[in-house]
C-alpha cells in the first residue's frame, strides 16, 4: 500500500483481495472499471513544534516562549519503568548533524515528522511504512539558507497553516527569516525570506504576525510579516538606547504575552509593546540594571502564579544571585541564596520540584545529603508533568558543570506526583536533549547518541 494512505485521502476497491489505492481523483478502478470508494485518514495526531510542542493561547496571566508545552505527558505503564529500561522504539538518524524536530502537516492530512538541520539547511522527512528518512529538495534547486551560529543555542521555529494539509515554516538563518513551505508527498520544498540580513534571533509569533530582529546596514531593525510570509514591513527603533550591534550577542527565543512581545539577550531586552487604545506597537531596548548579567544557561525565566516573569541574574559586584521582574513597571528584585533551573512554573531545588518561587528556602533542608540535582527541561500545562534528566552533583556547582565539554551520565526522568527514571544516556551536555512528540510517543535525541529513543504515551 502507498507511503501516503495513513496521510492523504484515497481511493480503492473494496472487492479487490490486495490493498491497491488510487489518488482521490480516480472514480473507477481502471482495472475492473467497478466504482472506488474515497477513504480519509483518520487524523487524531497532535502537531508538534520545536523545542517546546506548540503556542499555547495567550490566556490571562499566560506566557508564550517558556519551556512548556500544552501537551500531556505521561508514559505508558510509568510504574513498571526504570533508568536501566530500554527504549520501547528507537528510530535512525536522518543523517550525521544537529537536528531539529516538527511533527506538522505538510501537504497531508496527519502530521508528518520532519527533521531540519539548521546549520546546514537541510530537511528531511521520516517515511513510516519505508522505514527511512527522505531527504526534501527545493523546487527551484537552492539550498536553504544556514542558521546564525549566535543563534543555534537559543533557536526556535515558528509555524502556521495556510489550510488543513499545509504548513509554513518560519526559521532564522544568515540571509533573513527562511519561509518553508515542504510537501512531503512530492518529497521537496519551497522557500523565500523576509528581511535582508542576518536573523539576530529567533522568530515569534504575535498578534497574527510573525516578528524578528534582523541585522541591516549594520544596525538592528525588527521586521515584521504576515502568516503566510507574504509582506514585510521594517520597524523603527530608537538608536539612542541601543547599544553598538557589536555588543548585542546571545539573544534569546523571545517570550510573548497578551501585551508585548520580549527578546533578551546579554546588554537587555528588545521589546514589542502594543498600546492598551489602539493597534499600534511601539519597539524599545530596555538595558539591564547596573550591575546585573542575565544568567540563561539555568533554562526559563519563572513564571509566578500572579503571570508575572522573573529572570535569574548574577550581581557582578558581589556574585549574589538575584531574580528580576520582567512584567513590573517599576524595578522589582529578590535575592535568592542560589540559582535554581527552571522550566516556567516550576523549579528545582537540587533533585526536589519546588512550587514556591525560587528566591523562597525552605525552613530547614539537608542539602549535604543530595548526591545528584536535576535539570527540568519541559513542563506539561496539561497535566503539570516535568521532563528533565537527573545528575550527579558537583562540588564546582551547577554553573560551571552546565559549561562542562565532558560527557556525562544522566538519568531521564518523568515527574508528575513522584518521579520516574525511565532511562538514561552517556553524552555530552545531556541537558541538550531534544524532546518531541509524533505518533502518539515521546521521543529524544542528541546528536552524540547512535539513534532518536522513544517511548509510548499513554493513551
Amino acid at each position: 500500500m502507498s507511503e501516503w494512505v495513513h496521510t492523504l485521502p484515497f481511493t480503492h476497491n473494496p472487492q479487490r483481495s490486495d490493498d491497491h489505492c488510487y489518488p482521490p481523483e480516480f472514480k473507477f478502478d481502471p482495472d475492473t472499471g467497478a466504482e472506488l470508494v474515497l477513504c480519509s485518514p483518520a487524523v487524531n495526531q497532535q502537531s508538534w513544534l520545536p523545542p517546546y510542542g506548540h503556542g499555547l493561547s495567550l490566556q490571562p496571566h499566560s506566557a508564550y516562549g517558556l519551556r512548556q508545552t500544552p501537551l500531556r505527558i505521561e508514559l505508558k505503564n510509568a510504574q513498571q519503568r526504570n533508568e536501566l529500561a530500554e527504549p520501547d522504539h528507537t528510530l535512525e538518524l536522518p543523517a550525521a548533524g544537529d537536528f531539529e524536530f516538527f511533527s506538522l502537516p505538510c501537504g497531508t492530512l496527519a502530521p508528518m515528522l520532519l527533521a531540519l538541520e539548521p546549520r546546514k539547511g537541510q530537511i528531511f522527512v521520516w517515511l513510516e511504512k519505508a522505514r527511512q528518512w527522505q531527504e526534501l529538495h527545493d523546487e527551484q534547486g537552492s539550498l536553504i539558507a544556514p542558521v546564525h551560529d549566535a543563534n543555534k543555542k537559543a533557536w526556535r521555529a515558528e509555524a502556521a497553516s495556510s489550510s488543513a494539509q499545509h504548513s509554513m515554516l518560519f526559521v532564522p538563518t544568515e540571509e533573513g527569516i527562511a519561509c518553508i513551505a515542504p510537501n512531503a508527498a512530492s518529497l521537496s520544498y519551497s522557500v523565500h525570506y523576509i528581511g535582508q540580513g542576518a536573523a539576530l534571533a529567533a522568530p515569534g509569533k504575535w498578534t497574527d504576525s510573525i516578528w524578528a530582529p534582523v541585522e541591516k546596514d549594520g544596525q538592528l531593525n525588527v521586521v515584521r510579516t504576515d502568516l503566510q510570509g507574504r509582506s514585510e514591513e521594517w520597524l523603527s527603533l530608537d538608536t539612542e538606547t541601543l547599544p553598538p550591534l557589536s555588543g548585542l550577542n546571545s539573544f534569546q527565543a523571545p517570550i510573548s504575552s497578551a501585551r508585548n512581545l520580549v527578546w533578551m539577550c546579554n546588554a537587555g531586552r528588545l521589546q514589542i509593546t502594543r498600546k492598551s487604545t489602539s493597534n499600534e506597537v511601539l519597539v524599545s531596548f530596555l538595558p539591564w540594571p547596573d550591575g546585573l548579567v542575565p544568567q540563561f544557561d539555568f533554562g526559563s525565566p519563572y513564571q509566578a502564579k500572579d503571570g508575572d516573569l522573573w529572570q535569574l541574574c548574577q550581581n557582578t559586584t558581589d556574585r549574589t544571585y538575584e531574580y528580576l521582574n520582567l512584567s513590573a513597571r517599576q524595578t522589582m528584585r529578590e535575592i535568592a541564596e542560589q540559582p535554581r533551573p527552571c522550566t516556567g512554573q516550576f523549579n528545582y531545588r537540587l533533585a526536589q520540584r519546588v512550587h514556591t518561587a525560587p528566591w523562597t528556602e525552605p525552613g530547614h533542608g539537608h542539602d549535604g545529603a543530595q548526591t545528584s540535582v536535576v535539570l527540568p527541561q519541559l513542563e506539561s500545562t496539561n497535566n503539570n508533568a516535568v521532563l528533565g534528566i537527573r545528575v550527579e552533583k558537583s562540588p564546582q556547582g551547577m554553573a560551571n558543570m552546565l559549561r562542562s565539554k565532558e560527557r556525562q551520565r544522566a538519568i531521564l526522568i518523568c515527574e508528575t506526583g513522584s518521579q520516574t527514571a525511565f532511562g538514561q544516556v552517556m553524552v555530552t551536555a545531556p541537558w541538550c536533549l531534544r524532546w518531541f512528540m509524533h505518533n502518539h510517543k515521546l521521543w529524544a535525541f542528541h546528536p552524540e547518541l547512535r539513534a532518536i529513543f522513544g517511548w509510548e504515551l499513554a493513551s
